[in-house]
């Protein structure tokens, strides 16, 4: 794997656990605060992907939470990472080459 990327395969997302360059979110209520201290550590390593909609069980599995307003949560995460007030530099205006999905 290169080190720029992160391979994702849905199909083997039952066997995936969070680590360093992926994390999940449930994102039920929102973008939680949380989803900024993990970007702020990805930024500082080797990137990653955030993940919401998702779940971590206490064993470590995932599970689906879904989200409920999907088109809300994207604008909130762009309005925000564009926003120097509250993140000083944007690393994610090209999220495809950071997280591949397939």
């Amino acid at each position: 794997m290169n080190t720029d990327t992160v391979e994702f395969d849905l199909k083997k997302f039952y066997s995936y656990r969070e680590d360093n360059r992926l994390e999940v979110k449930a994102a039920n209520g929102g973008l939680p605060k949380s989803l900024w201290d993990t970007y702020s550590s990805l930024a500082n390593t080797y990137g990653g992907c955030i993940i919401c909609g998702v779940a971590e069980r206490n064993d470590g599995s995932w599970k689906t939470t879904g989200l409920k307003n999907p088109a809300k949560l994207k604008k909130d995460f762009w309005d925000t990472i564009h926003n120097k007030q509250k993140v000083s530099l944007c690393l994610v205006n090209r999220p495809w080459r950071t997280c591949r999905f397939r």
